[in-house]
């Protein structure tokens, strides 16, 4: 984590990698979505627009689609706007 990188491009800290991020909505959506079995689990596809932060609570909400497609966001839970 570089400190000094992240405040030069205008982060108050380094953030959390999105790769990070992906896996924990992943892992949202096998257990709840599909029961916790990663099998069922066909496709995964992210876009990342926002960063977010160490130590920050992350909420992961969840869309099942009639297409059985699922969509999902992951948020700071405690900044909903970050």
């Amino acid at each position: 984590m570089d400190w000094d990188y992240a405040q030069e491009v205008g982060y108050p800290k380094p953030n959390c990698h999105a790769v990070s991020t992906a896996g924990v909505a992943c892992r949202h959506i096998i257990d709840t979505i599909l029961d916790g079995n990663s099998d069922r689990l066909t496709r995964f596809k992210t876009r990342i627009t926002k960063p977010l932060f160490p130590g920050c609570t992350i909420k992961t909400q969840i869309w099942k689609w009639d297409d059985n497609s699922i969509r999902f966001r992951v948020i700071d839970a405690n900044d909903p706007q970050m």
